[in-house]
C-alpha cells in the first residue's frame, strides 16, 4: 500500500510531517526514478536493441542472448526499485499523484497491486483539497 489515510502533516508515521519534508522527499525519489528510467531508455536504444537486432538476424532465434543482458537487468532492477520508492513515497499534491497513476496505468501498464494505495491517497488529496471523497461514490 502507498500510504495510509493517516493526516499526511501532522504527527504520524510519515515522519516529522511538515510539508516541505514531503516535497523534498517526494522530489528526490522523482529525481531517481527519472534517472534510473533516462538510463536504461539510453542503453536499451543505444546498445542493447541493435544488439538484439543484430543477434536476432543473425541467430535467426525469436529470443537471443546479447552481451548487454546483464547490464540491461541491472539498469532495469534499479529501475524498479526507484519506481517502487516514488510509488511509496506521498504524493505532496494532486499533480505528483498524477505521475503516479500515469506510472501505474500509462503505456500499457497494468500496476493493479497499486490500485488500494493509490485509492488512499486519492481521497486523502481530495479531502486536503476541500472534497468529500464519500459523497463521489455511491453508498454500499
Amino acid at each position: 500500500m502507498i500510504m495510509s489515510d493517516a493526516p499526511l502533516y501532522g504527527a504520524t508515521e510519515h515522519g516529522a510531517g511538515s510539508l516541505f519534508l514531503v516535497k523534498v522527499r517526494w522530489l528526490f525519489a522523482r529525481w531517481r526514478y527519472e534517472k534510473t528510467l533516462a538510463a536504461e531508455r539510453t542503453f536499451h536504444q543505444r546498445s542493447w536493441f541493435p544488439a538484439y537486432q543484430n543477434a536476432k538476424s543473425t541467430s535467426g532465434d525469436l529470443c537471443p542472448v546479447t552481451p548487454f543482458d546483464d547490464e540491461m537487468d541491472r539498469l532495469a532492477d534499479a529501475r524498479y526499485q526507484a519506481e517502487g520508492q516514488l510509488l511509496n513515497t506521498p504524493s505532496p499534491d494532486l499533480s505528483a499523484f498524477a505521475i503516479k497513476y500515469l506510472i501505474c496505468f500509462a503505456n500499457g501498464r497494468d500496476l493493479n497491486d497499486q490500485q488500494e494505495g493509490l485509492s488512499g491517497e486519492a481521497k486523502r488529496l481530495l479531502a486536503e483539497n476541500g472534497y468529500d471523497p464519500a459523497a463521489l461514490v455511491l453508498p454500499q
